[in-house]
């Protein structure tokens, strides 16, 4: 199985990242939640706990994967949590996508414009 641990729903993913993600299995759908700036570390933590354990029970057993990405600092925790949930002998890999960025800026009426495009090329494992 491979969870989609991210803010970007898995039918909008180009079919190379779609192919690389499926290697691991059936793709499922794990929306990332919504950081505040006014949460605490203590909130971070706690939160990072709890998701944790959902994703945690929806892998099962299974050798599996889950992409993460998100907000930098909950991000950490979670890639922690996971890290930590593999030492007790769970079998999963945690990983980030590695996508090149293409900007280009588009000069019109005195103003500049940026339109970026991400170019998915693999995932990367965290640990």
């Amino acid at each position: 199985m491979f969870i989609n641990y991210t803010n970007h729903p898995s039918n909008n993913w180009s079919q190379e990242q779609k192919r690389a993600a499926g290697q691991y299995g059936e793709i499922l759908d794990f929306r990332f939640p919504d950081i505040s700036v006014l949460d605490t570390e203590e909130d971070l933590d706690r939160l990072a706990a709890k998701e944790g354990e959902r994703i945690l029970a929806a892998l099962g057993n299974e050798p599996s994967a889950v992409l993460c990405q998100g907000e930098f600092t909950f991000t950490y925790r979670m890639v922690d949590y996971f890290r930590n949930a593999v030492r007790d002998g769970r079998q999963f890999v945690v990983l980030g996508a590695v996508s090149e960025r293409e900007v280009q800026e588009i000069y019109q009426d005195d103003e500049t414009r940026k339109q970026v495009v991400f170019k998915f090329r693999r995932f990367r494992r965290f640990f």
